[in-house]
């Protein structure tokens, strides 16, 4: 007979007195007593195994407290769950409800059209209606083909007549085409604009004369402006080649030799280069009046303390050539200024800079 309750407790797997007394009233175990007394004693095996987890003591023995010494820590988390119970679907945005305030979806696997306002929108991929996938990037460009001075002179999209042309002469001696480099700066240091300019080659270069004239072989945005919006007011026809120009840029006072751009010299003349007969193309063709007026108009505006984060105000203006815009900008001021006429006088000085 088990005489001691706490054996028959731990012996049936920490049972509870309540079980133990219909165990004894019904005579279901040999060797319980009929009668169970339950006494206020405390379990310490229930007492643990009822705990979620152990309390953390208030002291430990040893800390890492130097370099390499070794460091127990959890680096497990946060866990990124994606979705709860799987409720994601990929779906196609196909507009806005007339009914509620949410998209209207296209369930792709259910064939179904759903509204929903819990949507995040990809915009970095694009899709494919064809084959039902996202669309790959990809960029097709076409191959160039390079051809001769010769084979470009003979196709027939040229537009200039063949006395206009330049023609092959022998060549004469020359100089190496030095590059003029300079960096602007800021006022506080920093760099604004590196530039790089070509220098004219010794063809028509005359000791003294013209050594130290730079040329700058591409253009700036807004000279392109400029030169749309003047052919635009005066009627001119635009060409654009997709050769390399072999000719420098600058004035024409004399006769001009040019050497053979690299890859496009002509087989058995490797030693003649060009000489230019006719500085401006299709003047014959378009006999127009050449004194028509264009003007450059300027305009610049500016807001007072319009950024609430700085107080700083916002300078801008755009000048205009003929009837199009030809350069436009709209920046924040460096300063705050303390009144709407500072604010003005700043932008003012900004276009003025633009303009000179």
């Amino acid at each position: 007979m088990l005489k001691k309750l706490g054996y028959g407790h731990k012996r049936f797997g920490q049972l509870n007195f309540n079980s133990l007394k219909i165990l004894c009233q019904r005579k279901m175990v040999q060797g319980l007593p009929n009668t169970i007394e339950e006494k206020n004693e405390v379990c310490d095996g229930c007492a643990l195994g009822k705990h979620h987890r152990q309390s953390f003591p208030k002291g430990v023995a040893w800390r890492a407290k130097k370099v390499l010494e070794l460091i127990h820590t959890d680096i497990c988390g946060p866990m990124s769950t994606p979705s709860q119970g799987n409720n994601n679907e990929k779906c196609i945005f196909m507009g806005y409800s007339s009914q509620s305030k949410g998209y209207r979806l296209y369930n792709l696997k259910t064939n179904k059209l759903i509204i929903s306002r819990d949507v995040i929108f990809d915009e970095k991929v694009a899709w494919n209606w064809e084959e039902g996938k996202i669309l790959k990037k990809a960029i097709l460009v076409d191959e160039l083909q390079t051809k001769t001075p010769a084979e470009t002179g003979n196709g027939s999209t040229s537009t200039s007549s063949p006395q206009d042309s330049p023609r092959s002469v022998p060549l004469s001696p020359s100089t190496e085409s030095p590059t003029s480099s300079s960096v602007k700066h800021h006022s506080d240091g920093r760099v604004q604009r590196l530039k790089a300019r070509l220098v004219a080659k010794g063809y028509s270069q005359q000791p003294g004369v013209d050594f130290h004239e730079t040329f700058a072989p591409v253009a700036r945005l807004d000279t392109i402006r400029t030169i749309i919006a003047v052919a635009a007011k005066k009627g001119w026809l635009l060409y654009q080649l997709d050769i390399k120009s072999a000719f420098l840029n600058g004035k024409l006072e004399e006769e001009i030799y040019v050497e053979q751009p690299q890859g496009f010299v002509v087989d058995g003349e490797e030693n003649k280069v060009y000489k230019l007969k006719k500085a401006l193309y299709g003047l014959k063709q378009a006999p127009r009046a050449w004194n028509i007026e264009v003007k450059l108009i300027g305009h610049c505006d500016s807001d007072w303390g319009g950024c609430i984060d700085d107080m700083k105000s916002t300078s801008s203006y755009a000048f205009s050539l003929g009837s199009g815009v030809i350069s436009w900008v709209s920046k924040k001021q460096g300063s705050v200024a303390q009144s709407s006429a500072e604010a003005e006088y700043i932008s003012a000085s900004l276009a003025t800079s633009q303009a000179i």
